[in-house]
């Protein structure tokens, strides 16, 4: 498969301009040694997720396409990494290649527009290295080595029918929100994330927090969303489970990293594109279920067989 399946792919998120810088990255991308990035030692993964094409099934073909994603952030290293292990598949491997390289793209768009422009609401990780590792003549992993960064940890907050930190918490989710609130403006001129909470989701949960205070402080029945009473869970920890905005990071200095720009593109990718089928890959910015979507059609597959 040609470089040009991939564009073809993700022509509503790249303009020629973006295309054409992002095939200078592909035709210059290095080969690294698995040594001369992480030493000889093997490794352990974490964050590991596994996506999966299934493909009609031969003797002498993979029965499977699948990308695997994680991270490695280990305190033998002063860099963060992260991974994209697929199969060394000429008819495929390109495909994958090009969607990292997409993410590398995005984010140094994005590192050099804030820095250019001196923005000093948050920050983007630094990129120092990516490139391509041969793990063995069946698999490559294409690895993107950035700067580390100390993340302040969760607060424990405290809410039930005898503590209440609710005030607490309301005041640091709004500090998230405000900080939202200065990406969607840089959004609107360099580059879209497509993986952090809608800011009306966010005002709605400040608003139920608000409600679920008044409530407490009243005496009245005392309840989350519905869906829990407070005698059987914290539900502060239930509240972060679901509305912790995903890849903005406060970290330890006070300053907030953006992270993950997995997602990105020049446009703005609806979040509730809902579709009827299940296996039908949701939401038309996620390249990697596009590309493997793209290979379940050009293999004759059909989910209903």
């Amino acid at each position: 498969m040609s470089i040009n399946d991939f564009f073809r792919i993700t022509k509503h998120l790249l303009n020629d301009t973006q295309r054409d810088e992002i095939t200078v990255l592909f035709n210059n991308i290095k080969t690294f040694n698995y040594s001369d990035i992480f030493g000889n030692d093997d490794l352990p993964l974490t964050k590991l997720t596994t996506k999966t094409a299934h493909t009609r099934a031969s003797f002498l073909k993979p029965k499977l396409h699948t990308i695997s994603k994680a991270v490695i952030n280990n305190d033998r290293f002063d860099k963060f990494y992260k991974i994209y292990c697929f199969e060394n598949d000429n008819d495929i491997k390109d495909l994958f290649i090009l969607s990292a390289l997409k993410e590398v793209y995005f984010q140094n768009l994005m590192k050099n527009y804030i820095s250019s422009n001196n923005i000093t609401d948050f920050n983007v990780p630094n990129i120092c290295r990516y490139g391509l590792i041969h793990n063995n003549s069946a698999e490559l992993t294409f690895f993107i080595e950035m700067d580390k960064y100390v993340v302040e940890p969760t607060p424990n907050f405290t809410v039930n029918k005898h503590i209440n930190q609710l005030q607490e918490l309301i005041d640091y989710y709004t500090r998230f929100r405000d900080i939202r609130i200065s990406i969607a403006n840089i959004e609107k001129v360099t580059v879209w994330h497509n993986d952090i909470l809608n800011i009306d989701r966010m005002n709605n949960n400040l608003n139920d927090l608000n409600d679920l205070k008044t409530r407490i402080e009243n005496g009245t029945e005392l309840y989350y969303d519905g869906k829990m009473e407070l005698d059987e869970e914290n539900i502060v920890e239930y509240f972060f489970r679901r509305e912790k905005c995903c890849n903005i990071e406060l970290l330890k200095d006070g300053t907030w990293l953006l992270i993950d720009f997995e997602h990105s593109s020049s446009i703005h990718s609806r979040f509730d594109e809902l579709y009827s089928k299940p296996y039908v890959r949701p939401r038309s910015h996620r390249v990697v279920w596009l590309i493997l979507d793209f290979l379940e059609k050009t293999n004759l597959y059909n989910p209903e067989e």
